[in-house]
């Protein structure tokens, strides 16, 4: 009986404290606790002003990359975009001595489908090969103008997209076809002029030092560019292991049969294998961008921006307020995500896989990754709605927080500094991926939604 009143008389002991602590609570809902010295005031937010814009990079360095993107692509509101190849191949190995009797055959290029492809591919696609008059040269980057200004995803010279290659306009080779770039074990074949092949043949088969000395080999055979027209209406992506490949044959002195062989010319030194870019944007709400004027603000493209590998295409975003709002010293971020949407259809062109956030200076040249504490890279995967009884657009949305409360913490911070919208960088440089940010409001659909705390 004892213990029984004595658990009792702890329970009501307990429940007194309670009141008397929360009886001087002066506001529940804002988690504010008076009569304590500091304050812990936990508010939501989603109206921070994210200043946004359709920004282009400088040409990106699409050399080594493994593949090459043939074709063209329209859209609405970016243009059109062309894309054409630009290679050259490494001396032959020959035999040490050649049968009598040989004859040479023909002369053909193999490309090799990769799986990639953009656009309708139920569209005839043209391709022409070319020689080149002039060899493949990288570029140096220019010196830099602070020590961040590089890029995050080039460090030395390369081949860029915007360099062109002075060639031969009349073609080696020709060819239509309808692109099956899912069949993997397909390959689209060219069939190369006879004269040039038989030229080749004759230089290798009499061992000239055109073709065993690699320094003339390559002032010869400066290099090739595969060309298509920009009535293409889908990029389809090839392996770059090419080889031009001479075919010939010679008698058996001892049945009269006749002996099928190759000399082949291939793809081997692949930094010299690149994909360029040409760009029509005449008539499109992105007419003015250029390397000129390397950003629209989104208050002249209608609230719109846009995202498109390769040729460069990125959304810029910037955080004008958010310091001044909430950057005094006594705030922690408990979240902060960052919400993109857009009203792209998923098809043919359908909207990026991922993207990812850079730091960019105060040129906008993305110097690094953006990462959270761990180090881990912030990304978002697009993420589609599902409820046909809603309309709804599809999303991304990233966890910043980590750079927010980094950002309202530090004094260094330059306005003119930003973030980079963008696929990943394999993607940024390998693909021709198009995204459409949606609007709200006549502004971009991209929010920033922060659960903070004050601690005063």
């Amino acid at each position: 009986m004892k213990t029984l009143q004595y658990h009792n008389y702890l329970w009501l002991s307990a429940l007194l404290i309670c009141f008397l602590v929360f009886s001087k609570c002066t506001k529940i809902d804002d988690i504010s606790l008076a009569g304590v010295p500091e304050s812990l005031n936990v508010n939501s937010i989603d109206t921070f002003q994210v200043e946004l814009g359709t920004f282009l990079l400088d040409p990106l360095p699409t050399a080594a990359t493994g593949n090459l993107l043939l074709g063209a692509y329209k859209d609405e509101f970016i243009g059109t975009t062309q894309m054409y190849s630009y290679f050259r191949l490494s001396q032959p190995t020959l035999e040490s001595e050649f049968e009598e009797n040989i004859r040479f055959d023909s002369v053909t290029m193999d490309l090799k489908y990769n799986g990639y492809f953009y656009g309708d591919t139920t569209k005839m696609l043209d391709l022409s090969l070319h020689q080149l008059n002039q060899p493949l040269e990288k570029r140096e980057l220019p010196i830099a103008l602070e020590d961040d200004e590089y890029p995050v995803f080039v460090s030395s010279a390369s081949l860029f997209s915007d360099q062109t290659f002075d060639y031969n306009a009349n073609p080696l080779a020709k060819i239509r076809f309808a692109p099956k770039p899912t069949a993997s074990t397909d390959s689209v074949t060219l069939k190369l002029d006879y004269s040039f092949g038989k030229e080749l043949f004759d230089l290798a088969v009499s061992k000239d030092g055109k073709m065993t000395n690699a320094d003339e080999f390559q002032d010869y055979l400066k290099g090739f560019l595969i060309k298509t027209n920009a009535n293409a209406e889908a990029i389809i992506g090839f392996k770059d292991s090419i080889d031009l490949v001479l075919h010939y044959s010679y008698e058996d002195q001892k049945n009269g049969e006749r002996i099928s062989q190759k000399i082949k010319f291939s793809l081997n030194e692949k930094d010299y294998q690149f994909n360029a870019v040409e760009t029509d944007r005449s008539g499109t709400i992105l007419n003015e961008i250029g390397h000129e004027n390397k950003e629209l603000n989104s208050k002249k493209t209608n609230g719109r921006t846009f995202i498109q590998s390769s040729s460069g295409i990125v959304t810029r975003l910037r955080f004008p307020t958010i310091r001044t709002s909430i950057g005094d010293g006594t705030t922690i971020i408990n979240r902060a995500t960052l919400s993109i949407e857009t009203d792209q259809a998923v098809g043919l062109s359908s909207p990026i896989d991922t993207l990812i956030l850079m730091n960019a200076n105060r040129y906008g040249t993305p110097t690094s990754l953006l990462t959270n504490l761990s180090g881990i890279t912030a990304s978002a995967a697009y993420y589609a709605n599902t409820n046909a009884t809603v309309t709804s657009k599809g999303s991304y949305v990233f966890d910043i927080t980590d750079y927010i409360n980094s950002l309202i913490k530090s004094s260094s911070y330059n306005e003119s500094e930003s973030l980079i919208l963008a696929p990943q960088i394999t993607d940024l440089l390998t693909t021709i991926e198009t995204l459409h940010v949606a609007t709200s409001d006549n502004r971009p659909a991209i929010k920033l939604n922060v659960i903070y705390t004050k601690t005063q």
